[in-house]
């Protein structure tokens, strides 16, 4: 159901990117489905990671949203690179 699995890495800087995939079964037996991703920011302060930051329920996959009669509309995101880059600049 969530997989944490891919992290980015730049020097003291990372991205982690958990994946919630699958669905719940309600009490009513209609399934509720888990479609959407958080990406962690995370800094590495006296040898150990730390979350700086998020940002949560993005689509998944990424870049593509559902919409209301089946409709999707595409996302142009900024690549993890420029993430990276700009959270170096923060800190």
């Amino acid at each position: 159901m969530t997989d944490l699995t891919q992290i980015e890495i730049v020097d003291d800087t990372a991205l982690a990117h958990k994946k919630f995939d699958g669905y719940l079964t309600r009490s009513d037996g209609e399934k509720e489905f888990l479609n959407w991703q958080t990406l962690y920011q995370c800094r590495k302060k006296d040898g150990r990671w730390k979350i700086s930051g998020f940002f949560g329920y993005l689509p998944y996959p990424l870049g593509i949203q559902k919409k209301a009669g089946n409709l999707k509309k595409e996302f142009q995101l900024a690549p993890v690179s420029m993430l990276l880059q700009d959270l170096t600049h923060r800190f």
